[in-house]
């Protein structure tokens, strides 16, 4: 299989002598034809219930199951070596992260480890090799995230402003003689940003993380994320104080979304009404925040990993 290298780490970091098992390339273990089973597709569960008094059904549910994947591969040599290194890496109960490049793409997914055959029906030859594992979440990933900051001063041509201190009524309205105004001079130089766009280029929902760090006194941040035709599909607030330095992070792919406060777990401290089970779907959106005071002290750096259904 030219052009397809695969990348195996054991979760646990106890791989001995071998802790990353790898196939292709300049490895001594090469993929077999057609030796990647479950890698083109990611079938999707659909749950309805039939009407009672119409025709058809209605739609309860749409869901992406656990998914086994199989690699197969074979290596010549010394094949006593070579299956004891396959027999070290490859154990049960342990999870492991398979990376795979392929025709200039690279994802990458986590898996159980579920059954291993090391053939021995041509000793002679070649040592094979067949190891199946089970993806409790199917997708595959992008090996690199997006990451962007809402918070980003954009450079303007600066020009001068007169500002009123004071509110002074129009001359009809006036009562009393009014008392001399006060102007404030000053220049414009910059703006900053309150909403950023980004895109999914994924083919399928993805879930950010948002790390909100205070520069000063902020109190009950909050952020919210609007798709390509102006829906929100989420917003969320934490009722937090935050003080400089303070770094509150709130967690869409962990299973529940978590909120930590400086690694504290604050997940009770959501304003009532948060959106906390959302994804991204593919496509371009907005983000925007707010809080209830020292936005401007907010600096907000939302993270997507793109998701895909095959490689």
């Amino acid at each position: 299989m030219r052009d397809i290298q695969i990348s195996i780490t054991r979760e646990d970091g106890r791989g001995q002598s071998n802790p990353v098992f790898s196939i292709g390339g300049a490895s001594q273990w090469h993929l077999a034809q057609d030796g990647l089973e479950g890698f083109d597709s990611v079938p999707v569960t659909v749950s309805t219930q039939a009407y009672a008094q119409y025709d058809g059904s209605y739609l309860m549910a749409e869901r992406a199951p656990e998914l086994d994947r199989t690699i197969c591969a074979f290596a010549g040599g010394d094949l006593a070596s070579l299956r004891a290194q396959a027999e070290a890496f490859f154990i049960p109960r342990r999870e492991y992260r398979v990376s795979v490049t392929a025709e200039g793409r690279s994802r990458f997914f986590r898996a159980r480890h579920y059954a291993m055959a090391l053939t021995v029906d041509n000793f002679r030859d070649v040592q094979r090799l067949e190891w199946t594992c089970l993806a409790l979440d199917p997708y595959l990933y992008s090996e690199e995230s997006n990451s962007f900051n809402i918070v980003e001063g954009r450079a303007k041509r600066g020009f001068p402003f007169v500002s009123c201190a004071r509110r002074v009524a129009p001359e009809p309205m006036l009562r009393i003689a009014p008392e001399p105004e006060t102007h404030i001079a000053g220049m414009v130089a910059s703006v900053v940003s309150r909403t950023l766009k980004m895109r999914n280029s994924g083919s399928t929902t993805t879930y950010p993380r948002f790390d909100i760090t205070a520069g000063g006194e902020v109190r009950d941040p909050s952020v919210s994320i609007t798709d390509s035709t102006g829906v929100e599909v989420c917003r969320f607030g934490v009722k937090v104080s935050m003080r400089a330095g303070d770094v509150l992070t709130v967690d869409f792919s962990t299973r529940p979304t978590l909120i930590t406060l400086n690694g504290k777990n604050v997940s009770n401290l959501a304003k009532p009404g948060s959106t906390l089970a959302t994804g991204i779907e593919p496509g371009d959106f907005d983000l925007s925040w707010s809080a209830e005071f020292g936005d401007a002290a907010m600096s907000v750096v939302p993270t997507i990993r793109n998701r895909y259904a095959s490689l």
